[in-house]
């Protein structure tokens, strides 16, 4: 199905409404399986046909930007979209924030589709993670989807 870069954030929030309720699984599972599917269902209008134009991103950090704010640890999975005729990049992102204690130790990291032959074999290198592996056993104190120009 087609759709229009405006409404991609919509769609996403829509697709993990859905599987929050048909199935039981952690939240970064539900975050995971609906981007992957986001992906696999919506064509984004006007994306370009250039190679990498059209690329998952799942990345994890621990970290504390804001100083006067709490730290967390963040796990953000990205569609990452090139326009036709356009330079820089739109990102439609789903981040899952944790309290940062449960997640000492661990390195950040990112995990890119592009470097894998499939989405499963990246699905697969994720759910391997450390990161994706501890944010399976606890709930997320917030999450987020936006929709972001590089």
């Amino acid at each position: 199905m087609n759709i229009d870069l405006t409404d991609s954030t919509e769609t996403l929030s829509t697709i993990l409404e859905q599987q929050i309720i048909s199935k039981n699984h952690s939240w970064v599972q539900w975050a995971v399986d609906s981007m992957i599917d986001f992906r696999d269902a919506y064509t984004i209008n006007k994306c370009s046909n250039e190679e990498e134009s059209d690329e998952l991103l799942m990345e994890y950090v621990n970290h504390n930007w804001d100083p006067s704010g709490q730290p967390h640890f963040e796990l953000t999975l990205t569609r990452q979209i090139l326009l036709e005729n356009e330079e820089e990049y739109y990102q439609i992102r789903l981040t899952l924030i944790f309290e940062p204690e449960k997640f000492d130790g661990i390195e950040q990291a990112n995990f890119w589709s592009m470097d894998f032959d499939s989405l499963t074999d990246w699905k697969n290198e994720i759910e391997e993670s450390k990161g994706f592996t501890m944010a399976a056993r606890v709930e997320p104190v917030q999450h987020q989807i936006s929709l972001e120009k590089t």
